[in-house]
């Protein structure tokens, strides 16, 4: 290869070489955006990650909030429930209380009335036996009384 070569061979490469390091400059400069832009992404992903993070957790605290309030809300229906219900069971055993001391004085006049009943029933068997002897007593004196009657009669016919 003579000087020339040489020289049209370094003159080349060369020419190659500052294409090369032109092409190199430019990828290194698309890598250098592409780790920026990588780097931005990674940022906004990190960033709408904690943005979505903290959305479920305030979703999920309003959740329980809610939960809560409806919890507390059964809770006091439930209890209102339960007190009226205590309040309607105290009502029903006044009530059935009531009904048994009704009852209980009711079989107590009953009892006081079939007494009396009794008594008087006693009383009317006595009077009529009363009724009955002195009766036959009058009907005796009579049935005496009209034979001195006859007997009257008769003497006074035979005399």
């Amino acid at each position: 290869m003579t000087d020339e070569e040489l020289r049209a061979l370094v003159a080349s490469n060369a020419q190659t070489i500052r294409g090369n390091a032109s092409a190199i400059t430019e990828l290194r400069e698309n890598i250098a955006q592409q780790g920026v832009q990588i780097t931005q992404l990674r940022e906004s992903i990190t960033q709408q990650g904690e943005q979505m993070t903290q959305g479920i957790s305030e979703d999920a605290r309003a959740d329980r909030q809610r939960s809560d309030q409806k919890h507390a809300e059964a809770a006091q229906r439930f209890d209102n429930l339960l007190e009226d219900a205590r309040a309607d069971r105290k009502l029903a055993n006044q009530r059935s209380e009531e009904s048994n001391r009704r009852f209980d004085e009711f079989n107590q006049r009953f009892d006081a009335f079939l007494t009396q009943a009794e008594a008087d029933r006693q009383q009317m068997n006595e009077q009529a036996t009363a009724n009955e002897a002195e009766h036959r007593a009058f009907r005796q004196n009579i049935q005496t009384l009209l034979a001195e009657i006859q007997q009257i009669w008769r003497r006074l016919n035979a005399s």
